[in-house]
């Protein structure tokens, strides 16, 4: 067992150093990554950051929030099974590997929204492409999030589609319009934005 608990602390931490570094040098892993799994979506309370924006979803599926909780569970479970028998230490260890795994994703909503506040201007977007990091589901019926290079910035939106089609990770989207709460933004595929591009040239 401290070979398991080794292995998810090594990876854990290996996987969210190059998140960190690819995030600086505006580049992002994640975006490369499609779970199958649906994305969970916890709902935070009214009052805890400003009301209901679109940033409000916890995103516990993006490769962050996995990857600091595979190694919050290793450090726990090797720690715990010292004193403790192995199943035991690790039924313990998935309770701080969880709450790692909200925190992240706690703090990546809440860069999210400092990046959508005042000192970047959303409207700048529109017309931008941009990649998606986590899918977007069809007909606007839950965010997903894009990467997109505001103002010389490369920052991360929550972003939805009218289309009737999800936007899976890693698609080129182009940015049609920011949303009435000033948070998020609407996207429309680049193939389909090209072809309304044509449709308005005849």
């Amino acid at each position: 067992m401290n070979t398991l608990f080794l292995a998810t602390l090594v990876v854990g931490a290996i996987v969210l150093g190059v998140q960190v570094i690819l995030s600086f040098v505006g580049l992002d892993a994640d975006a490369d990554v499609e779970f199958d799994a649906p994305e969970l979506d916890l709902e935070a309370d009214a009052g805890d950051v400003g009301g209901s924006g679109a940033g409000d979803g916890l995103n516990l599926l993006s490769v962050r929030s996995i990857a600091a909780a595979l190694a919050t569970f290793g450090a726990f479970g090797l720690t715990l099974v010292r004193w403790l028998p192995d199943v035991l230490a690790a039924a313990i260890a998935i309770v701080p590997a969880f709450g790692a795994a909200v925190v992240t994703a706690w703090l990546m909503r809440q860069i999210l929204r400092l990046q959508s506040s005042g000192n970047i201007r959303l409207s700048s977007a529109v017309g931008t492409e941009g990649k998606v990091y986590l899918p977007i589901p069809a007909s606007g019926v839950r965010h997903g999030l894009v990467h997109v290079v505001v103002q010389g910035r490369m920052v991360e939106l929550p972003a939805f589609t009218q289309g009737d089609v999800e936007i899976p990770s890693a698609a080129a989207v182009v940015v049609a319009a920011v949303r009435d709460d000033g948070e998020s933004v609407e996207v429309v595929p680049r193939k389909t934005f090209e072809e309304m591009l044509h449709e308005d040239d005849r």
